[in-house]
């Protein structure tokens, strides 16, 4: 999401002016202090019924509705694990699987395999250093790729957990040869609605104090705004992944083959409670000391 982040660094040290307060119109620009290192957070409402959260690393987004005396906002659920695919022709010989999957978040994986067969972690144990793209090739054609991904989330003691393990599977035609595997932080995919309220000039969402407005919605920069209005229409993974989505592998001299779209695969969500893993991982990533 490269686009994404650099826009994130325009937009999180823009100015923005004090507005004049309007207990009635929600819409504009908020900001959220905060104490992580990571820096603060930026609240955008559209009044069109969109908004967006933008923090360092990403943006989630969502749209609202009145609902008497308060705002319901419904997040956008993202899906953790994407495949894309596509026929390219200049490939010979292999299939390619582009892996942009993050090494923190306890992903294996396995191809054309059967139930009990073991999976191989993407990444090595406490990769650190990361030079993309990751790219996997095999000589046979690829029907099935399967995705495991623990769940890493952290539990306090006694607390009860509904922690789950899941197995993605992906059953793509095998006349692809060239995949795209991607995704996004769990933060995307939890979805949900939360209540808010709007008093005095002021946003009080779940956890926070009143958060004061900083911009009415058509005073904000021009460019922050297109890019926010093109966020909320856009989808973060289309089901058709094309040359102008920023989510497309990049060439510097792309051939008429490189910018053949990829098509998203639909997967079949498994619980599981354990697997078996190999010894190893599909690529190995780390830096000396």
């Amino acid at each position: 999401m490269k686009k994404v982040l650099s826009i994130l660094f325009v937009f999180s040290g823009m100015a923005l002016g004090v507005a004049q307060q309007s207990v009635e119109d929600i819409s504009g620009a908020y900001h959220i202090s905060s104490n992580d290192p990571h820096g603060d957070s930026h609240v955008i409402i559209s009044p069109d019924h969109h908004f967006a959260i933008a923090f360092f690393g990403g943006v989630l987004k969502g749209t609202w509705q009145k609902v008497e005396d308060h705002y319901l906002f419904t997040y956008h659920k993202e899906p953790k694990v994407v495949l894309y695919a596509r026929y390219n022709s200049s490939i010979q010989d292999s299939v390619k699987v582009r892996v942009g999957l993050d090494a923190n978040r306890g992903f294996a994986i396995r191809f054309n395999s059967s139930v009990n067969e073991a999976f191989t972690a993407i990444f090595n144990e406490a990769a650190n250093c990361f030079t993309y793209p990751y790219i996997y090739s095999q000589r046979n054609s690829i029907e099935q790729i399967e995705i495991y991904q623990q769940d890493l989330r952290k539990y306090a003691e006694g607390e009860i957990t509904n922690s789950k393990n899941y197995i993605f599977s992906f059953k793509p035609n095998a006349s692809y040869n060239e995949f795209l595997l991607t995704g996004l932080p769990e933060s995307y995919s939890q979805g949900g609605t939360s209540q808010v309220r709007f008093m005095d000039g002021q946003l009080f969402m779940e956890d926070q104090g009143g958060i004061q407005k900083r911009s009415e919605y058509k005073d904000i920069n021009t460019e922050d705004l297109e890019f926010f209005e093109q966020y909320f229409k856009n989808e973060i993974f289309p089901e058709v992944l094309d040359s102008n989505h920023e989510q497309f592998p990049y060439a510097e001299n792309p051939t008429d083959q490189d910018l053949v779209p990829f098509i998203r695969i639909t997967p079949k969500m498994m619980p599981v409670n354990t697997i078996v893993m190999n010894p190893g991982s599909l690529f190995y990533a780390i830096c000396d000391d």
